[in-house]
């Protein structure tokens, strides 16, 4: 929809075409006031960018962020495991949604143009700096093979429509392309999976927004299957032999039910419930104890761990919330808190549950970082341990 002869501040005539008053006479608006339009739209369904943009180097020794320094726009830095030698990545200002190939050798990204219909598929030679412009319309998530040949992503229809985007980087350019029964994807990187030895992908998606009624997906051999249809998985992920998905479901009351494991066999196609607790010692101990929502259930490469994001509804009808990091094993015997904060947002918009803290595991499992959405990014141990303040520079308000 975007008039490519208007730019900044200039009037939209395509958009003055569309909208009227009451009385019927044309309405100017100004390509500033439709992009605050677009940005809060984009908070009110949940789709937070920078949460989709903290990647792991391979290695687990630095990592790539989304980060707004100046001008409010956001880029891609580099930062260490440990905090230091913050630095813009070359050529990748106006950016987010980075994934680093499993041999670190390539960066896929989004340059974002208003909207993701015209958003640019960008790929950076992590060696040589040279960035590559591949595709318009096609964003993250992404998720690689493991031979650091293929990338996926999602390309966005102007009916509104959403395909699954297969990229050859031998060859350059598209391998296939298939059309999803649903509309929206989770935009955690993390929740799209590249199911092994095969071409197949499985990934959270939604009919209605990126955060509500989300079930599993999967596409294998070019067609697109259902798997769940409760509408309340909150986290995806594979068992490290590739033989089973595995994903996290929310109850109704986590006072009750802090939330529920599942495994579904992918060559069996049999489902099976885990043995979690319904109440974890540190959490929901009992039901007078506990959060009142869990946000987002992210789990560990190496199946050992689990990050569990929630929120605290404030003591008072009016007042600031928390969110709550918390790490336990598959088991929810040795659950840690690592980190709280207000459930507020720079975006100035919370919805239920407020703005929660999200996970991210390194690729090994050993490390976790975290992104607290008030402007700070964390990293400790896999249990929790040696948790310290990447101390990036503070978010323009």
């Amino acid at each position: 929809l975007r008039d490519k002869t208007a730019r900044n501040d200039k009037e939209t005539p395509f958009f003055n075409n569309l909208l009227s008053n009451e009385k019927g006479d044309s309405v100017k608006v100004s390509w500033r006031i439709i992009k605050k339009v677009v940005v809060g739209t984009i908070a009110a369904i949940g789709l937070v960018v920078t949460a989709g943009c903290v990647a792991w180097a391979p290695n687990g020794s630095s990592l790539v962020v989304g980060w707004s320094v100046k001008n409010g726009e956001e880029s891609l830095y580099t930062v260490s495991a440990d905090g230091g030698d913050f630095a813009p990545v070359p050529e990748a200002s106006v950016a987010f949604m980075p994934s680093i190939s499993p041999d670190g050798r390539e960066m896929v990204f989004t340059r974002p143009v208003m909207d993701l219909i015209h958003a640019h598929l960008m790929l950076r030679n992590q060696a040589t700096g040279k960035v590559s412009d591949l595709e318009t319309g096609v964003s993250g998530p992404f998720a690689w093979r493991r031979d650091s040949q293929w990338f996926v992503g999602f390309a966005h229809g102007l009916d509104g429509s959403l395909s699954a985007y297969w990229y050859n980087l031998n060859e350059m350019g598209e391998a296939m392309r298939v059309k999803l029964p649903f509309r929206y994807v989770s935009p955690l990187n993390q929740n799209v999976i590249w199911l092994p030895n095969s071409d197949d992908i499985a990934v959270l998606g939604s009919t209605q927004s990126p955060s509500l009624k989300t079930n599993v997906y999967t596409v294998e051999a070019g067609e697109p299957h259902q798997i769940t249809k409760t509408g309340d998985v909150i986290g995806l992920s594979i068992t490290p032999d590739g033989k089973n998905l595995i994903w996290a479901r929310r109850s109704k009351n986590a006072h009750y039910i802090l939330f529920t494991l599942y495994e579904f066999n992918i060559n069996k196609r049999t489902v099976t419930r885990l043995p979690f607790p319904e109440h974890v010692p540190g959490i929901n101990p009992n039901p007078h104890q506990g959060p009142d929502m869990v946000n987002y259930v992210s789990f560990s490469p190496d199946g050992q761990h689990i990050a569990v994001a929630v929120t605290y509804d404030p003591p008072q009808t009016v007042g600031i919330g928390t969110s709550v990091l918390y790490i336990t094993n598959l088991q929810g015997s040795d659950a840690k808190t690592v980190l709280k904060a207000p459930a507020t947002s720079r975006f100035g918009f919370v919805g239920k549950g407020g703005a929660f803290i999200v996970p991210f595991w390194s690729e090994d499992g050993k490390k976790l970082a975290a992104l607290d959405q008030n402007g700070a990014v964390w990293v400790c141990n896999a249990d929790g341990s040696d948790l310290h303040d990447l101390n990036l520079p503070p978010l323009p308000q």
